[in-house]
């Protein structure tokens, strides 16, 4: 360890900007100090004005909400994305570039996961059931099973600003050392699937 420890201090002496370069290149800004509600798994998109968008979960009432950060005034905004539904256990994030907000994200069903999605363009949203009849799994945190067997989704636009969601299907029968039964990766494009 103390070969390690020198070499390291070594090489930070003989190329000290190297070191500048790796220490100065974050910077760190409590965003969220006058807020205090409950949330859990965020996704966060930064528009070209340095506003912030989230896509979050509200475990009190099982809902996916959306807040926006007008860095301007420094003020926060907060919406219900789909009140009528049970949903936002894990959600994705993406602007587009005219500045629409798009999430897709699970919904509860009877306890099972759905994939959604949601866009918002001139200040409304729009909420789409993406597969209807395809659950992908628990919804919600499944302590019995690891983490990675659980479902996912990830959002993504294409050139045209179509939603691009890939969902890994968490559906199991068994678990093995790392294949799960029934588990898929499906992508989903407006008008059509796409099965890995």
């Amino acid at each position: 360890m103390r070969s390690f420890s020198f070499l390291l201090i070594s090489w930070l002496l003989v190329f000290p900007s190297a070191m500048k370069a790796q220490l100065l290149s974050w910077e760190y800004e409590d965003i969220v100090t006058d807020v205090r509600m409950p949330a859990a798994n965020p996704s966060m998109a930064v528009d070209p004005g340095q506003n912030v968008h989230l896509s979050f979960w509200n475990p009190e009432v099982d809902r996916l909400e959306y807040a926006f950060l007008d860095r301007e005034t420094g003020m926060w905004s907060f919406e219900v994305i789909a009140p009528m539904k049970s949903a936002g256990y894990v959600s994705s994030l993406v602007l587009d570039d005219e500045g629409g907000v798009h999430v897709a994200f699970l919904e509860n069903i009877s306890e099972e996961s759905y994939v959604g999605y949601a866009n918002k363009i001139a200040g409304e949203w729009t909420v789409e059931e993406v597969l209807p009849t395809s659950s992908f799994g628990k919804y919600g945190l499944d302590l019995d099973f690891p983490i990675y067997a659980q479902p996912t989704i990830s959002l993504q636009l294409t050139e045209e600003n179509r939603p691009l969601i890939i969902a890994f299907d968490g559906t199991y029968t068994t678990l093995s050392s790392c294949n799960h039964l029934g588990q898929d990766l499906q992508i989903y494009r407006q008008n059509y699937l796409m099965d890995l």
